[in-house]
């Protein structure tokens, strides 16, 4: 009976669990495959997440070390699609092959993140 009850608890928590595996980041671009300091590369894509989030869709520039490039404020309802299109500078301290880092943050946790494909920085 007691080992019933466990499994019964586990079973519980795991479907609990389950629809936070359902969150999404779709991520699209660059569609260049080589820039240059001082280029515009322009990514797009969309969210969904399984439950109700306030938090940060964040931006960063990923060439083995990391340099947020932006921040913008959300609040995504569950299980709706919220696209995005952002265009960035490329900064000039940077080089070497690089992804585009989007991800969302909520209460200091990163809920979910995505790559773009890779792109090299001349």
């Amino acid at each position: 009976m007691y080992k019933r009850g466990v499994l019964s608890i586990l079973f519980g928590l795991f479907l609990l669990l389950l629809p936070s595996a359902l969150a999404q980041i779709t991520v699209s671009g660059p569609e260049q495959t080589t820039v240059n300091f001082g280029d515009a590369i322009s990514v797009t894509g969309s969210v969904v997440e399984a439950t109700d989030i306030s938090g940060f869709l964040k931006y960063a520039l990923d060439c083995g070390e990391t340099e947020l490039l932006a921040t913008k404020s959300v609040t995504l309802r569950a299980n709706v699609e919220r696209s995005f299109t952002e265009t960035f500078t490329v900064p000039q301290a940077v080089t070497g092959t690089c992804t585009l880092h989007v991800f969302v943050e909520s209460n200091g946790n990163v809920q979910d993140e995505s790559r773009s494909t890779p792109f090299t920085i001349t």
